[in-house]
């Protein structure tokens, strides 16, 4: 594959909203595995991928881990075993829809993350619960966290010293989110440099 020349220089791969699946998941792994990969970014929006095709992309990285860092898997079928493998991963940037609990019991344990995309979830409330807790129980140094909702300004107001951005657009994080923020906001330590 062209992911596996010693002359390719690509960094950045968008393939979302196409109909790869699994199988076509695994066969870009053939070239995620190459040390010669130097792709960085990996977006898999809408791309059909369930536990299978993550099980190879999680395989892929063990085998060649130093290049990948962000990996997009917004708006697939992700189940519990699906996302339990990515622990396995050096990953610093997730997108993830859905499997809150799952999701919150993976998070602890990747922990180079520095970026978590969170668009495309229907958080209710227990979702939301589900997610604090992981958030709480890990050590997380986020930079960014993206398209959030209330539960985010919960936790925000808990730990707001490494988040440098944070984006609620789309989010209706009301009054409710809005004192969880400033409550953020005016601690010494928030190191919040963009809010959009």
């Amino acid at each position: 594959s062209a992911l596996s020349s010693k002359t390719c220089c690509l960094t950045d791969l968008d393939l979302s909203i196409n109909d790869l699946q699994d199988s076509g998941v695994k066969k870009l792994c053939v070239g995620l595995k190459n040390p010669h990969c130097t792709l960085e970014k990996l977006r898999l929006s809408k791309c059909k991928v369930t536990h299978e095709g993550v099980t190879a992309l999680t395989e892929a990285l063990k085998s060649n881990p130093s290049h990948l860092k962000e990996l997009d898997l917004l708006e697939n079928d992700l189940e519990e075993t699906g996302l339990n493998v990515l622990h396995k991963t050096s990953l610093k940037s997730l997108g993830c829809s859905n499997r809150c609990a799952v999701l919150s019991a993976v998070l602890p344990s990747i922990s180079n993350l520095r970026e978590l995309d969170l668009s495309h979830n229907n958080l209710q409330d227990s979702g939301v619960e589900i997610l604090c807790i992981g958030l709480k129980r890990s050590h997380y140094d986020f930079k960014t966290l993206l398209y959030v909702s209330l539960f985010t300004c919960k936790t925000l107001s808990l730990n707001p010293s490494h988040l440098r951005e944070l984006h609620l657009s789309w989010n209706n994080i009301g009054d409710s989110g809005v004192k969880h923020l400033c409550a953020a906001l005016e601690k010494v330590h928030c190191a919040l440099e963009t809010l959009k």
